[in-house]
């Protein structure tokens, strides 16, 4: 592990977007500074971002590409349509609104996983990312499905950086949100994380992947076998399962599928035993990621549903936070 000194490398990336960003990125200043900082020193060409929300963090990657390169493209997806916080407000919003000169290297696509989206973005399967930003689930499956559907379209030797890694030991209402220092741990390579953080070890860490990471594919293929906290319907399993196949060897296939029915028989027992419905379940996910942003009454609120087991597919919470 190498620890980076961000005051002594002179980065303040915050402070400079500050006015911006404030409030709405569920960063602190050191991780912001962190990933402006590991921009800078590996200077990608390309770069993928997997969950959006406002559009914060899509800002300070762009702004910190513009100052070191003159030829980049950023791609952000993210799996809903609308900005959690505000259904009214669209993904990545924030980059049209305050920073609409960065829109010319900027590609938002949302509505799905990287699965739908991957010919678009590398044709003819071609390895050419160089830097990838991942901060979705932060529960399981989560970032495992979403790093390894974008793994075989990453350089050797490309920065990969997950947020969210010591989630779990925020208190007991994120006790299941582990999943982002579990793949961390896993991944064979150089990690890095910022000296002087706010949590340490540290919320947020980079790793170089290892030139022979296909080598270490059982071991983060057989995280997946690992309880999940969520359903991925199943339309939603068969695209992965489609994309997993042009990818992968027939013995990872059948760790995915294996993973993907025992997982889903004891969710759906589970619902059927607590009686969960699908509107409990919505303001559960909608009060824990309200929380994260440090709004006081929607602490209160998650502290009454913690208890419960928080269960369902995007889908259903997209539908139901619209409805709502």
């Amino acid at each position: 592990m190498q620890l980076v000194d961000l005051e002594k490398e002179s980065i303040d990336k915050f402070n400079e977007l500050k006015s911006i960003i404030d409030g709405v990125i569920s960063q602190s200043p050191e991780q912001v500074n962190f990933l402006s900082y590991l921009i800078k020193k590996y200077r990608p060409v390309k770069v993928l971002e997997l969950g959006v929300a406002s559009g914060a963090s899509s800002i300070v990657i762009l702004s910190t590409l513009k100052e070191v390169l003159n030829n980049y493209h950023l791609y952000s997806l993210d799996y809903l349509s609308y900005w959690y916080v505000d259904p009214n407000k669209k993904t990545g919003f924030l980059v049209e609104e305050k920073t609409p000169e960065l829109i010319d290297n900027w590609t938002l696509k949302t509505g799905g996983f990287f699965c739908n989206y991957a010919d678009q973005i590398c044709p003819n399967n071609i390895q050419d990312i160089d830097f990838c930003f991942i901060d979705t689930m932060h529960m399981r499956p989560g970032e495992i499905l979403d790093f390894l559907m974008v793994l075989p379209y990453l350089k050797k030797n490309a920065v990969v950086v997950f947020h969210d890694t010591v989630l779990q030991t925020f208190g007991e209402k994120y006790k299941n949100h582990d999943v982002n220092c579990i793949l961390y741990s896993a991944i064979k390579g150089i990690k890095y994380q910022p000296l002087k953080d706010a949590s340490y070890p540290s919320n947020i860490g980079a790793v170089i992947l290892d030139e022979n990471i296909k080598e270490n594919l059982y071991d983060i293929f057989s995280l997946l076998l690992l309880s999940w906290f969520y359903k991925i319907d199943e339309n939603e399993y068969i695209q992965i399962l489609h994309h997993f196949e042009r990818h992968y060897d027939s013995c990872l296939i059948e760790i995915y599928k294996q993973a993907y029915y025992y997982n889903s028989s004891l969710i759906d027992k589970r619902l059927k035993n607590d009686k969960l419905t699908n509107k409990d379940i919505c303001k559960m996910y909608k009060y824990m990621l309200l929380s994260k942003l440090g709004i006081k009454k929607y602490k209160e609120k998650l502290d009454k549903y913690k208890e419960r087991i928080w269960v369902t597919t995007k889908k259903i919470i997209e539908k139901e936070l619209i409805l709502s």
